[in-house]
């Protein structure tokens, strides 16, 4: 089958910040745009990344955003978005279907480890791009990327058996995520198998982006601030040095010392020559010709004109931090298993860095030193892990059965001064008031989830609440998330206590015994809040993120 991804890829008109091209087209523009027309292009690769906050606010980041100053981040990741809906409408039509945008269970996957500010920020772009009609739509669902690749690596011919607890790493771009999960049979779950979270998911920003990075500090301490940044903007130059660098990054092993030969296109030497007049790359160029030749044939730009060595020694300085990280992230994750009495049989590695050589043999050796038995294997399609185990899991969210919860959630209510809670505690700071005739403590935060539970898919945990006083037209209720361990009653005013979302719902006129029942549904990707009256039976509902930080 002919790989199903596109590359994440946007080709703007500077001046109009109009869409030029998209995914493959868009980076294909990138690598023969002429030197002559960078200026009137914005080019994004890896569009995504523009939601982890730290690229985003990284000089590459702002450089992005400063060139487009009339598109907001989400307004970017909806561009792309809108290119893929028009692509699939196209590709309906061409099948004979019907395309009903509004009748499609869209599914977007993110790393297990982002914010969910940034979480938030993509269910705002698939509203901005006309994907969902509304931001709380059930229609769109968000699916964990290690999870989701998880899921497609269960299937031959990958070799993953039942009861086995696999961990999988998918080492992207921006981010390396990571799951671990035990696979169990069951007739009745979708597709005859269930996963249970053995531990939360983890993740650490050090994805092969952060490769990339150094390899630019690199480049521009070979020429030179002002020519690396002649060469950077150049944007056909800049993504013919790239193309390279992917293949030299992931060909890379410390075991064969080699210097990777990165050859410079003839656009690249122009780029650089028009910023300085002092070519010395330090002694490190090799071949071809003289790079200070005042040779302008521009029939010639696209041909290869001279080399920069990079030694072994260099490529592990620049490569090696990244892959310590994952490794170390991914023997502490097997550790905790272990700690579970939940011992890890495999590890999938997936994503754009899984065919590192040098990862590969870093985790094997690594893993094997805690866990002999271990083996760590690469899936059969892992660029396209992540994209089937999505689809997997919109058919069937419930597929994961469990998950464990990181943070203690509930919210805050007024609570009498009698109750038992506060038995013991000294409350003289806690100035209380009267509620409907009863002394109480404002803000009492009321757990309904604890952190370590495990949590099942669709579980309901459920408690009631009522108006402050009589004759409130509506009951606004805040959602709390606490990060630490709890052994007392707090207050949601304190700052272990961090709102992740709220929900409002109007009172029944003349109800003066009116109870609302609240509901915290836990298990997928999001938490869904439920408000519903005794009185009218009228319910609310609407989706929240699992650690929305202010």
């Amino acid at each position: 089958m002919p790989y199903p991804k596109t590359q994440t890829a946007l080709m703007y008109d500077a001046e109009t910040e109009e869409i030029v091209a998209w995914g493959y087209p868009a980076a294909t523009m990138a690598l023969h745009l002429p030197s002559a027309q960078a200026d009137k292009c914005v080019y994004i690769d890896r569009v995504k990344l523009l939601l982890d906050e730290e690229w985003a606010a990284s000089a590459q980041g702002r450089q992005v955003l400063l060139r487009l100053p009339n598109r907001s981040i989400p307004r970017i990741i909806a561009d792309f978005l809108g290119k893929m809906i028009e692509q699939i409408r196209v590709d309906f039509g061409t099948s004979g279907r019907t395309f009903d945008v509004d009748s499609i269970r869209w599914v977007l996957t993110v790393p297990a480890m982002w914010t969910d500010a940034s979480k938030d920020l993509m269910r705002e772009a698939a509203f901005l791009s006309g994907m969902i009609a509304s931001r709380d739509s059930p229609n769109l669902v968000l699916c964990f990327e290690p999870e989701a690749a998880l899921l497609s690596s269960s299937f031959p011919p990958n070799d993953m058996a039942f009861d086995d607890v696999v961990l999988s790493v998918d080492v992207g771009g921006g981010t390396a995520d990571m799951s671990a999960m035990e696979m169990t049979e069951d007739a009745t779950a979708p597709f005859g198998r269930k996963f249970n979270e053995v531990i939360p998911s983890r993740g650490t920003v050090n994805g092969s982006i952060i490769i990339d990075t150094m390899f630019e500090k690199y480049i521009e301490d070979q020429v030179g601030h002002e020519a690396w940044t002649a060469l950077r903007n150049d944007t056909g130059a800049w993504a013919k040095v790239m193309a390279q660098w992917v293949s030299i990054k992931c060909g890379f092993d410390p075991a064969s010392p080699t210097t990777a030969d990165l050859t410079l296109p003839r656009a690249a030497l122009k780029a650089i020559r028009g910023a300085t007049s002092e070519l010395s790359f330090h002694g490190l160029l090799s071949g071809g010709l003289d790079a200070t030749s005042e040779s302008e044939d521009d029939g010639w730009e696209d041909s290869f004109e001279d080399t920069i060595l990079i030694p072994a020694a260099t490529l592990l300085r620049i490569i090696g931090p990244v892959v310590d990280a994952v490794v170390a992230l991914a023997a502490e994750m097997v550790r905790d298993c272990d700690l579970m009495d939940k011992p890890v049989a495999k590890v999938f590695v997936v994503g754009g860095f899984a065919s590192s050589r040098y990862l590969l043999k870093q985790l094997r050796a690594a893993l094997q030193l805690v866990n002999p038995a271990i083996s760590v294997a690469v899936p059969s399609i892992p660029g396209s892990a992540v994209l089937t185990g999505a689809v997997l899991y919109g058919m069937a969210p419930k597929i994961v059965a469990t998950r464990v919860l990181q943070r203690t959630y509930g919210f805050g209510q007024a609570v009498p001064t009698a109750d038992a809670r506060f038995e013991g505690m000294d409350t003289s700071e806690w100035a209380p008031v009267s509620v409907n005739g009863v002394h109480s403590f404002m803000h009492v935060f009321t757990p309904l989830a604890t952190k370590g539970e495990s949590v099942s898919a669709s579980e309901m945990r459920s408690t009631t609440t009522r108006a402050l006083i009589n004759g409130q037209q509506s009951i606004a209720l805040n959602i709390f998330a606490v990060e630490e361990d709890l052994a007392r009653v707090i207050r949601t005013t304190n700052p272990l206590c961090k709102q992740i979302g709220a929900i409002e719902i109007a009172t029944t006129p003349g109800s003066w015994d009116e109870s609302f029942e609240v509901k915290l549904e836990f298990g997928s990707s999001e938490i869904q809040v439920y408000l519903t009256s005794s009185a009218s039976g009228e319910t609310r509902s609407t989706p929240i993120c699992y650690d929305l930080h202010e």
